[in-house]
């Protein structure tokens, strides 16, 4: 059930790939895989869409969190969420990579950050079984759905 992946070859990094991020194409690319993975996910319930990212964040090497910002060259901005293309574990590679890559759209930084923080949780299965259990709560209150009827029940006046 996992969302959108896009299989990207990682070559050793360079100056012109550097150039590349920065010039924003790969951000572009980016939105477009997040608007799909928005798409899937818009007809499911919370429940659905947290299992659905769960699966995506799993299935995928690198994550991406876009988000809205008219400050921002192309009017998103981004923070990798899971993996990271300078990470020791692709530089240990002999030649190049095969990655698969995914965005998943979010509200703000904030929402990202905390998503991220989440799965971390979910995935290491803390000692105790509390903090397993509210992690899992929180990560269902981070799915779209539940940031939207948040939204609306505060209306307008929720961090999110």
């Amino acid at each position: 059930m996992g969302g959108l992946l896009t299989r990207t070859e990682m070559k050793k990094r360079n100056a012109k790939q550097e150039e590349h991020e920065r010039t924003g194409t790969m951000l572009l690319e980016l939105v477009e895989v997040a608007a799909k993975n928005r798409e899937t996910m818009k007809d499911y319930d919370a429940d659905a869409q947290a299992y659905f990212l769960l699966d995506t964040f799993d299935a995928a090497d690198c994550v991406y969190a876009i988000w809205s910002d008219p400050s921002c060259q192309f009017g998103y901005d981004y923070s990798i969420m899971k993996g990271d293309y300078d990470s020791e574990a692709i530089r240990r590679i002999p030649g190049d990579a095969m990655l698969n890559l995914t965005a998943i759209f979010h509200e703000n930084a904030d929402t990202a950050r905390l998503m991220r923080k989440l799965h971390h949780v979910i995935r290491e299965r803390p000692v105790y079984d509390e903090t397993y259990r509210i992690a899992r709560a929180a990560w269902l209150g981070t799915t779209p759905t539940n940031l939207a009827a948040m939204k609306e029940r505060d209306g307008g006046n929720s961090p999110a």
